[in-house]
């Protein structure tokens, strides 16, 4: 299988403007159906975005400029906000 970045892109781009929805929609889903995942999600946020953070800096090299870096955090934010959600939700289901 030959992975098509082309395609890959397509495909975010469908959904991003649905990017909230389809977080939440997912960590529920999961939270749901494995309530033992909750715990991997729900501990040490930050630590875990540091070391995606420290490895997109090292792979995206120039590219990664304070304004990156600020677009990438608020994206982490509403990740972590929307799987907050989830997590509440599916504890009450």
């Amino acid at each position: 299988m030959t992975m098509d970045p082309v395609l890959v892109r397509r495909g975010f781009a469908a959904v991003a403007p649905h990017g909230p929805v389809v977080t939440e929609y997912v960590h529920r889903h999961l939270f749901e159906h494995d309530p033992a995942l909750r715990g991997l999600f729900a501990e040490h946020l930050e630590k875990h975005r540091d070391r995606l953070f420290a490895r997109l800096t090292h792979y995206a090299g120039d590219a990664w400029t304070p304004q990156a870096e600020a677009a990438r955090t608020a994206v982490y934010a509403v990740v972590g906000d929307t799987r907050g959600a989830a997590l509440t939700d599916a504890r009450s289901a």
